[in-house]
């Protein structure tokens, strides 16, 4: 598999998985709960500040497969992948598109409400299953896990200014992604 490596603003070729590990002490794992997804690393990751290289990939998930992705990002040890993406529309005010060139992913159920301590809304996970439609060389890996995504968004409250979100056009998702079916 090939690593990953820290951009030429950083001067290094340490491969990010690395980097990421050593500054973690052993029997540390990066075990989020829905508040730390929302809170600490979206509302971070929106509003622009920085969440160090290696523990959730920015990558556009809807160009590839998931067993594409499971090369891509970095392994937590507990069959989960993390990446930030960004929301894109169908139409203006239409649904949202989750297509990849080989198939979809099919939401399963309605939104949950995230809170925080306070029983403020923070945001919201949606949950999908990946749908192949056109076969590929690949296709035993489809046939040997079933792929879900949780979908995290910020709620309207903690979410930018509009100005702000269409002049980025940065709107905040996060994808985990577990092949064992179980979240």
């Amino acid at each position: 598999m090939e690593k990953l490596v820290v951009g030429d603003e950083r001067k290094s070729n340490i491969p990010i998985e690395d980097e990421w590990k050593s500054q973690i002490p052993t029997g540390v794992y990066f075990r989020p709960t829905d508040f730390e997804l929302i809170i600490y690393y979206l509302f971070i990751k929106v509003f622009g500040g920085i969440i160090f290289p290696g523990i959730i990939l920015d990558l556009d998930i809807y160009k590839f497969e998931p067993f594409e992705l499971k090369q891509m990002a970095f392994n937590h040890g507990d069959q989960k992948l993390y990446f930030f993406t960004r929301r894109q529309k169908n139409r203006p005010k239409g649904m949202s598109r989750r297509s990849t060139p080989l198939g979809y992913w099919k939401a399963t159920r309605e939104k949950v409400i995230i809170r925080d301590e306070y029983g403020k809304e923070i945001g919201s996970k949606k949950f999908f299953y990946y749908q192949q439609l056109i076969p590929s060389i690949n296709d035993y890996e489809n046939e040997n896990f079933k792929w879900i995504m949780v979908e995290y968004k910020l709620s309207e409250q903690m979410s930018p200014p509009m100005d702000y979100q269409e002049g980025s056009k940065l709107y905040g998702q996060l994808a985990d992604l577990g092949s064992d079916g179980l979240l």
